[in-house]
């Protein structure tokens, strides 16, 4: 597993220990196309959560490959109602319940709405792919987030990115090649994040992704770097890198 960018986390061999909302949680999970499961333990309260499923819905929506199981709808349902005081807040929100979030974030629960809202952004680009309501779901959750969470490089992890870039790779499959949205804040956070970890692949692959339609030399140079990073496995990231730089040579 990659060193984390920026966060409280500790790697084991596959499990994973972070910090959240001064609980620590103790957690791990398997994936692959056909099934997925969580494993999450709040040692604290003596509170243990297991799921298993026979699709990969518990785990690829949530990019809980990144190492955050704050980003889990399912994670957060747990943790709401059985560990922390949020029975109140709504998991999820829709077009109307968007409007009013001024007005229900406090000092106290802000931490949690902001986890909450990315994570069901992330959710709804995900289903996108099957249905492009969802797109525009998860595309007004993000307007919410940096309207009410305006600091997004202190926040902004892999997820986040990860969030931005699929909205992006949606439109443009849809044709949508004047899709712009969140251009600025898929940036900033992506610049944040390798000034952090530069040979991190992830960080590296959504960059060379974002200037791939607006600077071929800038893509290059990200793309580039997956392929020389020494601490990283050749990997599904290392391929295309690799395919993208054979197809520029091919066209020039």
């Amino acid at each position: 597993m990659f060193s984390p960018l920026k966060n409280n986390l500790q790697y084991g061999y596959g499990i994973f220990s972070q910090q959240f909302l001064s609980k620590k949680l103790i957690w791990g999970y398997g994936q692959y196309d056909c099934y997925s499961s969580l494993f999450l333990k709040v040692p604290e309260e003596n509170l243990t959560l297991v799921i298993a499923a026979n699709n990969n819905l518990l785990s690829d929506p949530a990019r809980l490959i990144y190492g955050d199981v704050t980003y889990s709808l399912f994670a957060l349902s747990f943790l709401k109602n059985y560990v922390f005081d949020f029975k109140e807040v709504p998991l999820m929100e829709d077009e109307n319940t968007l409007n009013t979030l001024e007005n229900r974030i406090t000092k106290d629960n802000s931490e949690f709405y902001l986890k909450k809202l990315i994570a069901q952004s992330v959710a709804e680009s995900f289903l996108a792919m099957f249905d492009m309501d969802k797109s525009e779901r998860s595309k007004h959750i993000l307007e919410q987030v940096f309207k009410q969470f305006p600091d997004y490089t202190t926040y902004g992890d892999l997820t986040l990115m990860h969030n931005l870039s699929f909205l992006k790779a949606v439109a443009l499959n849809k044709e949508q090649r004047d899709f712009t949205d969140f251009d600025k804040e898929l940036k900033d956070v992506g610049l944040q994040l390798i000034s952090q970890d530069g040979d991190n692949p992830y960080a590296n692959y959504y960059l060379a992704n974002y200037y791939q339609q607006k600077d071929a030399d800038s893509a290059l140079l990200f793309y580039n770097k997956i392929i020389n990073a020494s601490n990283f496995s050749k990997n599904w990231y290392t391929t295309e890198a690799e395919n993208w730089i054979k197809g520029q040579e091919t066209e020039n």
